[in-house]
């Protein structure tokens, strides 16, 4: 926003008009108006400073300047209200029917006390949920998102890796049982013949018999000779 500098008073005399009265100690700068109607009254205190284009229109009450108030050049004051004691208000200031307290600084080109433009209220706090309890932080979502499981990959030895001796049944040995044994060397020993005139050799014979069960064509190479024999 622009704001025009102030500019100088041509006019020296202080203008007065209604029920107004200054302490001997007051300080006022040229170009000063003071203006009360006639239901109203403006009181300047003892030490009070008035810059240079102040103007002070009191109207529907009193106005009062209490002792060491300071009003900075153009202050405009309208209405009716209080300055307290040793208040300071800036250049340019506008104070509309509103009260400033004491040792109170207000700053340069304020508007104080205008009630044509009101400023909507703004719910409370308390109705709008905190950021913080919607936001997660980052490691809380860190800490509630599953990390995926990895499967362990099957390397080409793991595949072709037969399995372990537990698994895989030991061959029991077969148990053969007496009866057995002697059905089975019974088919090995030489039958008795009459013609024969001593009993071969046990031995002899068992191996014979194994040789022609290994090497069947044995029997028919020896069979041969005997006919060209």
């Amino acid at each position: 926003m622009y704001l025009p500098p102030l500019r100088t008073i041509s006019n020296s005399d202080l203008y007065k008009s209604g029920d107004i009265t200054i302490h001997p100690s007051a300080a006022i700068a040229p170009g000063v108006i003071l203006q009360a109607a006639p239901d109203s009254q403006i009181v300047i205190g003892a030490g009070v400073c008035l810059g240079m284009g102040v103007i002070i229109n009191a109207e529907g009450g009193s106005i009062e300047l209490e002792d060491g108030a300071i009003l900075g050049a153009g202050v405009l004051i309208i209405g009716k209200g209080k300055i307290g004691a040793n208040a300071c208000l800036g250049a340019a200031t506008t104070v509309f029917n509103a009260s400033i307290d004491s040792l109170a600084v207000v700053s340069a080109y304020s508007l104080i006390g205008d009630t044509s433009r009101q400023v909507a209220n703004l719910p409370e706090a308390e109705s709008y949920p905190k950021i913080e309890s919607q936001v997660e932080t980052k490691s809380e979502v860190e800490t509630k998102t599953p990390s995926p499981e990895i499967e362990p990959e099957l390397t080409v030895e793991d595949e072709v890796t037969p399995q372990t001796s537990e698994n895989t049944p030991e061959p029991q040995p077969e148990v053969i049982s007496e009866a057995e044994f002697e059905e089975v060397s019974n088919k090995f020993e030489p039958e008795s013949s009459s013609d024969s005139v001593g009993s071969p050799v046990v031995g002899k014979v068992y191996i014979n018999n194994l040789l022609l069960t290994l090497f069947p064509q044995r029997q028919s190479f020896g069979d041969q000779n005997q006919d060209e024999q």
